[in-house]
């Protein structure tokens, strides 16, 4: 049989389809659009999708470490220890930040802090630096007030690069420590840690960015604790410790050796790291942290009165033979003291129930009482003891005492 008497034969049914060529040439332009449609929404979330990854292995970087440091038995062998301090930068570098500050001052600004001239020969732009902690994933992040102060625009760089513009949140100037937040998302907290439990020898690292030099780690050990009297504000209780600490280190961390929060450091004695560094325990910048977050301001009871030691010649002036307690030298006026039957020559034995042992303890506790409130105040006057009712006030920031 033929091939055309085979063709002949077959069914209609049968034949082969035949697409129309415009069908053809019109579903590569459809498929062309698919792909551009999905390389668009691809560039949409690739941003997100970098983020997410970076933060997934900063944070596992940062569990890994820490869970490297909860099992590591330090031998304090050579390399024993210094494995223990590479899992120690590991599990606390990513949780400091770089701040870097903008002002503008019309007057007092010193040649070096003059970075731009503004057309009038009083107004310049001033920049600061400084470093910061990031303390949890909703943004809020702690550095010194000092590093903030007078500023008008505040931006902190993280541990990957990004900058990120900060708002203050609140500021306590008495104890130099200052809130920031900045957008969440990609944050990776420290741990925090608990500075009471800390002794004099335990080794320490400081972490932050002296000279502008980012994530610098220094190691030393606490020197003292309850240094007072540094800053001239008896409100502070420092850590002293020996790990290197130079301007840009200011509100930085000092983390102990399970990479945990233990404090800020702050201060140091002269222009230059010298041996002696200081920084605010962890306690307190919590306690300080958390008044911040509602209240803006940390606002300290107060009285107004000016306070003595019982030492052997004031003893021997208001003749009394006790050895525990506080003088009232003075009385300020306007102060709520003032409005009280408070005078010179009392000896405070007794603040709110609580015996007092001298004047830097009493200040403690006045501090501590919420501002308005009534206490009850027992003194010795003229070798008899009185008990006198007082309404204790806020504490003026310009007013340290």
């Amino acid at each position: 049989m033929s091939d055309e008497r085979m063709q002949s034969d077959r069914s209609p049914e049968t034949a082969p389809p035949v697409r129309p060529a415009a069908t053809r040439e019109s579903a590569w332009p459809r498929a062309a659009l698919y792909w551009l449609l999905g390389l668009l929404i691809l560039l949409l979330i690739m941003p997100s999708l970098l983020e997410r990854v970076s933060y997934s292995i900063a944070k596992g970087r940062q569990e890994a470490a820490l869970e490297g440091l909860r099992q590591l038995n330090v031998d304090f062998t050579l390399s024993g220890f210094g494995e223990a301090s590479r899992l120690v930068a590991q599990a606390s570098g990513p949780s400091v930040v770089y701040v870097t500050t903008r002002s503008v001052a019309t007057t007092g600004a010193s040649a070096d802090e003059r970075q731009f001239y503004f057309g009038s020969p009083r107004a310049y732009e001033l920049t600061g630096q400084g470093s910061g902690v990031v303390i949890d994933d909703q943004g809020y992040i702690v550095t010194n007030f000092h590093v903030i102060s007078g500023a008008s625009e505040i931006d902190v760089v993280l541990d990957g690069g990004e900058s990120r513009r900060a708002t203050l949140v609140g500021a306590d100037p008495l104890t130099d420590l200052a809130l920031l937040r900045v957008d969440s998302g990609g944050l990776v907290p420290i741990k925090w840690g608990d500075s009471e439990r800390l002794q004099v020898g335990d080794p320490v690292w400081a972490i932050g960015s002296p000279f502008g030099l980012e994530n610098s780690i220094t190691f030393g050990i606490v020197s003292a604790k309850g240094r007072r009297g540094i800053n001239g504000s008896r409100f502070q209780q420092y850590l002293q410790t020996d790990a290197a600490v130079n301007p840009g280190n200011s509100g930085g961390a000092l983390v102990n050796i399970q990479g945990e929060l233990v404090g800020i450091n702050t201060a140091i004695i002269g222009p230059r790291y010298q041996g002696v560094s200081f920084a605010i325990p962890s306690g307190l910048v919590a306690e300080v942290v958390a008044k911040l977050k509602t209240e803006k301001t940390y606002a300290r009871g107060w009285l107004g009165v000016q306070l003595a030691e019982l030492t052997d010649p004031v003893r021997e002036r208001i003749a009394t033979d006790r050895t525990s307690g506080a003088v009232i030298v003075s009385v300020l006026p306007n102060s709520p003291a003032a409005g009280s039957r408070l005078q010179p020559g009392d000896i405070v034995i007794e603040y709110d129930g609580n015996e007092v042992e001298n004047p830097e303890q009493f200040s403690v506790m006045v501090a501590a009482t919420v501002p308005e409130s009534q206490v009850e105040i027992k003194v010795m006057r003229d070798g008899d003891e009185v008990t006198l009712p007082v309404r204790v006030g806020t504490l003026p920031v310009a007013i340290n005492r």
